[in-house]
């Protein structure tokens, strides 16, 4: 067998139960309680609220919680075993309610809402603990940091104008299949008029014909090879050209919506049992985000021209370069109230967006720099041509049974030169892999020790088609338990 002789990987299940939203109040703070209710009965409002909602039947169908009092002298009550081994024994009064936000009463939402901005709720005593204070911190902090530091880096001081080569412009690399993508997305923001008038007059008039003039130079000195690329220095007849490349010109705001990024009917305390308790520490969650967010993230990818670092085959976004934007923090946060036991104390690493060419190959085999890592598919599935004929691939990721061995450096397991000896310890397990069709709106949650490719890719012609996927790293890969390699039987 060799590394293209896998099954495609289908659900056997699809997740059902509720999103966990964790909230815990403590009894030590610095500041008075008046603001979210009256001193000293907190705890009792918490629990006759939520007795009440069972006395009503809101509890039988409508969300899988649970509600824990703990005192001095230990656990009160819980639904969980989990929740109560830990927290028995804590000092302080504590309460934690984990439930679907959907299903509480909105009230109720708002009040756990102002817990959380007025500093009292604590999520490092939920499960194996999170950073979310901290998270919140950075995103507060950063988020406006990050998206100056693109703008001053790449923001346009003025319009290029026809036959004046801009002071900016540089002597460039230019990869057809780069081009040819930035001309679909000019074309893209035209056909959808969100530039405003003047701005939409200069790209179909002045910007797209240079454009196709660059692409077609391109093309011919390079023998329409796609993914080799041509070093052009700036000339007056594509100075249009010049001025624009790797540059911003239209930015969506990715602003995050009101409510649940995530789909609140995945049972994600499921989704770490089966991730921590299986050999492969890998799990496929169909339907992950809510529509809003999801149709919110494919105008944020397919409208900002952010896409500046430029591989063969793909083009990329990351933090600093336009990808960070508020939709990405609530995403984030949420992740970590959604699996405590997996993300929650870990820092986010990295993340970034990937759009590829379609019909070119994808990232080769290699690891990341981190401890878990989750994937995530946001373009349609009819786009891929496997969802129409199952003799085309998959066009998703292969996650392979074994990673990188103790000892080697980044560059030994994060590089196109390792290949051959990646092959070599891949050939060892016999191969074994798991490979998962790209299909809209799945996430692959998997450990970081693992192998991984990109999937062989066969999309359809035309821009909203072309195949993305985002990656988010959580924690060093330094502090990496490695998991058991996994062979073929």
């Amino acid at each position: 067998s060799d590394l293209n002789s896998h099954q495609p990987w289908r659900p056997r299940t699809r997740p059902t139960a509720v999103t966990n939203m964790v909230a815990h109040y403590a009894g030590s703070h610095r500041r008075p309680i008046a603001k979210v209710a009256p001193t000293g009965h907190v705890a009792t409002w918490l629990w006759a609220l939520l007795a009440l909602a069972e006395c009503c039947h809101l509890w039988s169908g409508q969300f899988s919680g649970c509600v824990a009092l703990g005192t001095r002298s230990g656990l009160t009550a819980c639904r969980t075993s989990q929740t109560a081994e830990h927290l028995r024994g804590k000092r302080h009064l504590q309460t934690l309610v984990a439930a679907s936000r959907r299903s509480l009463p909105r009230n109720f939402a708002e009040l756990l809402d102002r817990f959380w901005d007025s500093g009292r709720v604590d999520a490092s005593a939920a499960g194996a603990g999170t950073m979310l204070p901290e998270v919140r911190e950075f995103w507060a902090s950063q988020l406006p940091t990050l998206q100056e530091l693109f703008r001053s880096s790449h923001g346009l001081p003025y319009l290029p104008r026809i036959g004046q080569i801009p002071p900016w412009a540089e002597t460039v690399r230019i990869l057809p299949h780069q081009v040819r993508r930035d001309i679909e997305q000019l074309e893209h923001l035209v056909s959808k008029g969100v530039l405003g008038a003047d701005l939409q007059q200069y790209v179909t008039n002045l910007a797209l014909p240079e454009y196709r003039l660059a692409l077609q130079i391109a093309c011919e000195r390079l023998e329409g090879t796609d993914d080799e690329y041509l070093v052009v220095a700036p000339r007056e007849d594509l100075a249009v050209f010049f001025g624009l490349h790797m540059r911003l010109l239209h930015h969506h705001p990715g602003e995050a919506v009101r409510g649940e990024a995530i789909n609140p009917d995945i049972d994600f305390g499921a989704v770490e049992s089966q991730f921590l308790q299986q050999d492969h520490h890998a799990v496929v969650i169909d339907d992950f985000f809510t529509d809003e967010v999801l149709q919110s993230l494919r105008d944020f990818l397919l409208e900002t021209t952010m896409w500046m670092d430029v591989k063969q085959g793909y083009v990329g976004a990351y933090l600093r370069t336009g990808f960070a934007c508020p939709l990405l923090a609530q995403i984030d946060e949420q992740l970590r109230l959604s699996m405590p036991r997996l993300l929650g104390n870990l820092a986010l690493k990295n993340t970034w967006a990937y759009m590829y060419d379609g019909s070119l190959p994808g990232i080769p085999i290699h690891a990341d720099d981190s401890q878990v890592q989750i994937n995530f598919f946001v373009t349609p599935t009819e786009a891929n041509l496997w969802s129409q004929d199952s003799s085309s691939p998959a066009g998703g990721l292969v996650v392979f049974g074994v990673g990188p061995p103790a000892g080697w450096a980044f560059s030994d397991y994060n590089s196109e030169g390792a290949s051959p000896r990646i092959r070599e310890l891949i050939a060892s397990t016999g191969n074994w892999n798991v490979t998962v069709p790209y299909v809209q709106n799945r996430a692959v949650l998997f450990d970081s020790t693992y192998f991984h490719r990109t999937d062989d890719i066969a999309f359809k012609k035309g821009y909203k088609n072309r195949r993305i996927n985002l990656t988010f790293l959580y924690g060093d890969r330094e502090k990496l338990k490695p998991a058991e390699v996994v062979r073929a039987a």
